[in-house]
């Protein structure tokens, strides 16, 4: 029926054939990209004309205009043209609906456009095959067979070439890491920033892109930090010398990890006596992290404090071949100290509280402080914790943090600076700490603890009911009460009633 139509009116029924299929392959394109949201591209619209002009040409060439035109191969030609056009935009139609829609919307399945891609290429040279085949009419054996061997030539040539590619496939059909993944590969590590057909790209620490050939990725250990999660492990070994508690120096190694920014807690930071070496016993430190990029530098964080406090506890890191001895001789040894002993005094000087005391009391207090030595970044006191010292800044700086009650957020309330004192209300109260003081810089103070200023108030009872003015004295100034608005009546019985309370607490404190 259709043929017959077509043999009584060719012209204007093969016109509006040709035009029917036009406007079929348009509205197609509209419906895939208003309802689906699949963009075919402008050329489609030309790949719907050459349809459209093919289906006149070859009607015609049948039944109207062109009929007895000799057009066979050109014709081929045209539908070998039309037929790769068409597999091209169906691949393209099938690649969204199977990989966006159905994989990824439905099943939360992302598959990688490497694997999109080489599935595109089969289907593009399977069609490129059928045409050959079917359109062209060439029997595909001696042609494979040639293929064969020609293949198997440039495989040779381009064995390297072809590893990367069958590596890259693999590796994004079971891929080990993704994006943004931090990923060591033999010694080299990074962010992954790309995966693609031929290699991966990191970014190093350096902010360097490291890119490395699938092929040597897939021959080669990977460890994927962030994989099955970020928390991941790192061990330190530390080795102390043989006088050293073992349990002590586990507590201490334990603190510093827990104290360095960084350092996730929990799980708890493990420590175990691996070996007597023989120059020192060596300790295994294992801590979690989940920032990689940082590992470095949260490593040496907990490094420098172990040293500090190892430092602090007089426990000593032994050389690993020899102890080098310097000796001084006896008068450069007491010069030293004599210098330290002047600057101690005079720092205590400047020390409020102790005003009341004598200048033979001063020098004994500058003998009897113990020095200490904090890191940058240390806790030299910590809020709620029991205290019975008054710390004195000889050099550096440090932050007074107090943490608030109501939403347990800390914040900065001072600064101290060399010279500066804290920890007076622990010292003469036993008060715990009010606060927790961090240094900023690395930092030496010296402490006066309970047992050194008790022998001063044995021997001189009267002085404690001066101290006690001194400390609510300096619990009023810490506590902002002398300001303009504040009537001098009120301070004075504020002060009355807090040196009160401190006479009592100092009396109790020291059995007076």
């Amino acid at each position: 029926m259709i043929t017959t139509w077509l043999e009584q009116s060719p012209a204007v029924s093969i016109s509006i054939v040709s035009f029917c299929v036009f406007v079929s392959l348009l509205g197609l394109g509209w419906i895939l990209r208003s309802r689906l949201g699949i963009k075919l591209g402008v050329f489609y619209n030309v790949f719907a004309l050459l349809t459209a002009a093919f289906v006149w040409v070859n009607l015609n060439h049948q039944y109207g205009l062109l009929r007895g035109w000799n057009l066979a191969l050109l014709m081929k030609w045209y539908a070998a043209l039309v037929v790769f056009l068409g597999v091209w935009y169906l691949t393209r139609v099938a690649s969204a609906l199977l990989w966006e829609f159905y994989l990824w919307e439905h099943r939360k399945t992302r598959v990688p456009g490497l694997l999109r891609s080489v599935a595109t290429v089969i289907v593009l040279a399977a069609a490129i095959l059928g045409i050959i085949r079917f359109i062209f009419d060439i029997q595909l054996t001696g042609l494979l067979i040639a293929s064969s061997v020609t293949a198997a030539v440039i495989g040779f040539a381009l064995q390297d070439f072809l590893g990367g590619l069958i590596a890259g496939i693999a590796l994004n059909i079971e891929p080990p890491f993704e994006a943004g993944d931090w990923i060591m590969v033999g010694d080299k590590e990074g962010e992954v920033v790309d995966v693609n057909w031929r290699a991966t790209t990191l970014k190093t620490r350096d902010l360097t892109y490291l890119i490395i050939p699938n092929s040597i990725i897939s021959k080669d250990q990977i460890i994927n930090f962030y994989k099955p999660a970020k928390l991941h492990a790192l061990i330190l070994y530390v080795g102390v010398e043989y006088g050293a508690p073992p349990t002590h120096v586990k507590e201490i190694l334990i603190n510093c990890a827990l104290e360095t920014r960084g350092v996730v807690f929990p799980p708890r930071p493990l420590c175990r006596l691996v070996q007597f070496g023989d120059f020192s016993i060596n300790y295994q430190l294992k801590f979690w992290i989940e920032d990689r990029p940082m590992s470095y530098d949260i490593q040496s964080d907990v490094m420098t404090r172990i040293w500090y406090n190892l430092r602090r506890n007089g426990i000593r890191i032994p050389f690993p071949i020899r102890d080098v001895f310097i000796h001084e001789t006896a008068g450069q040894t007491e010069a030293l100290r004599e210098m330290d002993k002047l600057k101690i005094e005079q720092f205590l000087r400047r020390v409020t509280i102790l005003e009341p005391l004598t200048e033979e009391d001063i020098q004994k207090l500058a003998l009897s402080g113990r020095l200490w030595n904090f890191g940058k970044s240390e806790s030299i006191v910590k809020q709620g914790e029991v205290g019975n010292s008054l710390f004195l800044i000889l050099q550096g700086d440090a932050s007074v943090h107090v943490k608030l009650p109501d939403n347990n957020r800390e914040v900065v309330v001072a600064r101290l600076k060399s010279g500066d004192f804290f920890g007076e209300k622990s010292l003469l109260t036993g008060e715990p700490r009010g606060a927790t003081v961090v240094a900023d810089t690395d930092i030496d103070l010296i402490e006066i603890e309970k047992s050194n200023i008790l022998p001063l108030l044995e021997n001189n009872p009267g002085i404690i009911e001066e101290l006690s003015r001194r400390l609510a004295e300096r619990q009023l100034v810490n506590e902002g009460f002398f300001k303009e608005e504040q009537r001098t009546e009120d301070a004075a019985v504020v002060r009355n009633r807090y040196a009160a309370r401190f006479l009592q607490g100092m009396k109790a404190f020291f059995g007076l």
